[in-house]
């Protein structure tokens, strides 16, 4: 664990080292001329959080979901 001191503000907090682990699986599909759209969904589970005051795992993981619109020139 670490503390960081701001003192600009005059305020100090914690930081520590965590990881973050997110798959998912998605769909993509030609639209219209180069025009592509998609959905994915996910879970993101989280490791080494129970150290951080005030953040519990809770907090971090879950069920993600992500809608996306892309243009290809091929």
């Amino acid at each position: 664990n670490a503390k960081v001191d701001l003192a600009a503000v005059g305020t100090q907090i914690a930081a520590d080292n965590f990881g973050v682990l997110a798959p998912e699986i998605g769909v993509t599909v030609r639209l219209a001329g180069p025009l592509r759209g998609g959905a994915a969904v996910g879970y993101r589970a989280t490791f080494g959080v129970e150290d951080l005051p005030g953040v519990a795992r809770s907090d971090l993981r879950g069920v993600a979901a992500r809608v996306l619109l892309s243009l290809h020139r091929f």
